[in-house]
């Protein structure tokens, strides 16, 4: 491997959740960031509705799949494709929403924090 070989796969590694979308989506130049960020932040804030807010955006692969499938979703395609990246997208919510350690939800049956159920709750 050549020394700018190593360099792209460390940029690519690097690279803003604007810049993946920005490189998804084929756009090159800034004229369309605006959008594209009104875009990340619409799916953040549809993630969040779901439950999904302990992820970090930036660090965890499975929400930024999510996020770039919703703005893939919301960018300009046909109505088949659409469909078939809504459905994608919404499976992958599902998922994030189900899965432990992404939701702020509790985990198990019992509703007190965990402070409470360790006995610390009361003096």
């Amino acid at each position: 491997m050549s020394e700018n070989q190593g360099t792209a796969t460390n940029t690519a590694t690097t690279l803003t959740l604007l810049q993946k979308c920005k490189n998804m989506l084929g756009v090159t130049d800034t004229e369309y960031e605006d959008e594209i960020q009104d875009l990340i932040d619409a799916a953040k804030a549809d993630l969040g509705i779901a439950g999904v807010t302990k992820a970090n955006v930036e660090t965890d692969a499975l929400v930024r799949r999510a996020i770039m499938t919703y703005v893939n979703m919301n960018w300009n395609i046909s109505a088949g494709e659409y469909q078939n990246v809504l459905q994608s997208y919404e499976t992958q919510k599902k998922q994030l929403m189900s899965a432990t350690g992404y939701t702020d939800w509790l985990d198990g049956e019992n509703d007190e924090p965990e402070s409470e159920a360790a006995g610390g709750g009361e003096g």
